[in-house]
């Protein structure tokens, strides 16, 4: 089975566009909490979200195509150029990719249905998931697969399927991650369900795991990273910022009225075990812990229940949707990216050093009952450790 690392990283969030910009707002604790420009607000009764503000596809493309993506394809789209800088063009065909999103269609498919004189063909293929992978492959010149996945854990689940689809040989390398957009829609649903902060009352801030967390702030973003085999990425000269050593997924409801926290629980604490037996590692090797808690309070508890059974308190637990917002189905690829970036580093987001780090843990879940944990690791430490 062949080792796969992470050779490049593309990052877009409500803190910065492109990997650098991004990453140092992390590092240095900006939050990219802003009052929504995209959308009225009158209607809600909170007024914040984490937008990714300027944006416009003509400061980055001059091609009049892009401006017909959505937005969230527009982010993947910005994000893959940036994993392909040190991929030569004559190579690019043999690429593929794989990208996760939850809610990225919807605001489309929204106006498919309120303004069907209005609709175009492309405006019509932007309401299916698959035009996010699609649209990329076309811009970017991929020929190998280009395939969505949708689900609130999208993200983490688009890097496992390319590491075992370059674990068992269908590639040297392809392109993964996730991204979601922000939308009136998606912002509305979060609304009418209460889980916006500051709905009842108190500060519009995602503060997750923190005394003061009171609801969720939805934000938008994407990440794509380059997964290549050891050996491949070797071969074409690309050094590796972190290696993909492992993954894990599971489901139980656990989160539905009437089931309690147990089995959300205990679904988490079992995508971790086999994500750390995949990697050939244990619990002990775990040096910091990317989290999905959103501070909703009822996730931020199986959270944090499910980081203290499967690696213990001792851990940096790192709340990344304090500065992104809720990423939905592109958090888990965000969060993977700054991971591998935090490795390459040795800090982590918010300025905490990290000089030592080995090995980072993502672990991502969802009201309806989805978890996905990913290892990431040092590729000279994890050589070290074997």
């Amino acid at each position: 089975m062949q080792d796969v690392v992470i050779t490049q990283v593309g990052l877009v969030t409500s803190g910065g566009v492109g990997r650098e910009a991004a990453w140092q707002a992390l590092v240095e604790g900006r939050s990219g909490l802003k009052t929504i420009g995209l959308f009225p607000t009158a209607e809600f009764t909170t007024r914040s979200a984490y937008e990714v503000a300027p944006w416009s596809a003509s400061t980055y493309w001059k091609s009049r195509s892009v401006a017909y993506y959505s937005r969230s394809t527009q982010f993947a789209y910005k994000a893959a150029e940036e994993c392909l800088e040190s991929v030569p063009r004559e190579a690019r065909a043999a690429l593929g990719v794989v990208l996760g999103s939850q809610f990225s269609t919807v605001h489309n498919y929204h106006k498919l249905l309120e303004e069907p004189d209005f609709m175009t063909p492309v405006k019509f293929l932007s309401t299916l998931p698959s035009s996010i992978p699609t649209n990329v492959s076309i811009a970017c010149g991929l020929r190998g697969i280009s395939t969505a996945l949708s689900s609130s854990v999208a993200g983490l689940h688009a890097l496992s399927c390319a590491m075992d689809l370059v674990r068992g040989g269908y590639g040297d390398a392809l392109l993964a991650g996730g991204a979601e957009e922000l939308s009136r829609d998606v912002y509305g649903g979060c609304h009418l369900a209460r889980a916006l902060a500051g709905q009842d009352g108190g500060e519009e801030a995602c503060r997750p795991l923190d005394p003061a967390h009171n609801g969720l702030v939805p934000g938008e973003g994407g990440a794509v990273l380059l997964v290549e085999s050891a050996d491949g990425a070797a071969a074409a000269g690309r050094g590796a910022v972190a290696e993909l050593a492992g993954w894990g997924t599971a489901y139980a409801p656990g989160l539905v009225p009437g089931h309690g926290n147990r089995a959300a629980v205990e679904a988490g604490t079992r995508a971790i075990a086999q994500a750390l037996s995949d990697a050939g590692l244990t619990a002990a090797d775990v040096g910091a812990v990317f989290t999905g808690a959103n501070g909703v309070p009822e996730g931020d508890a199986v959270a944090a229940e499910v980081l203290g059974r499967a690696v213990g308190a001792a851990v940096p637990v790192v709340a990344l949707k304090a500065w992104t917002g809720e990423l939905f189905g592109a958090f888990g690829a965000v969060a993977a990216a700054a991971g591998a970036l935090a490795l390459r580093d040795g800090v982590l987001p918010g300025g905490r050093a990290a000089a030592g780090l080995d090995t980072v843990l993502v672990h991502d879940f969802s009201c309806e009952g989805n978890h996905a944990a990913l290892v990431l690791t040092r590729r000279a430490a994890r050589a070290w450790r074997n």
